[in-house]
């Protein structure tokens, strides 16, 4: 059994996002999870009409145990999380001692780094980086 980390976004209307985290067992692959996780979108109407554009739901698998994968269409650990306090900021309140596998850092020590720039590198779309810029 292993463990994943997991973000999941919905979009209930234009102005207001909601962020999930969930750390997750799994006897999946990664590259099976993230079949999975393609097919949960599809089936509750995910479309991929613009690159990082809007979508009703976005489930990103953050870190996969202490895997590195590197896949044209899976990064692990995923690849701006160590920039967006939106994703640091939840996954510090469930696996704070998680450690990131390429910069070999915890959780908590990525989200204290970030802190003090008081601003987020991510998609630009959360409540945080609108109120600071």
């Amino acid at each position: 059994m292993r463990r994943a980390q997991r973000s999941t976004q919905s979009r209930s209307s234009a102005a207001s996002d909601v962020y999930k985290r969930q750390e997750i067992e799994t006897l999946y692959s990664p590259k099976e999870l993230l079949r999975k996780v393609n097919i949960i979108e599809l089936e509750a109407g995910r479309t991929r009409e613009i690159h990082w554009g809007p979508r009703t739901l976005d489930i990103d698998i953050i870190l996969f145990d202490n895997e590195i994968v590197n896949l044209p269409d899976l990064k692990i650990p995923h690849i701006e999380m160590h920039k967006r306090l939106f994703v640091l900021e939840p996954l510090n309140q469930i696996a704070p001692y998680a450690v990131h596998p390429i910069f070999n850092k915890k959780v908590s020590q990525l989200l204290k780094e970030l802190q003090p720039q008081n601003k987020c590198s991510g998609c630009g779309g959360c409540s945080f980086r609108q109120q600071n810029d």
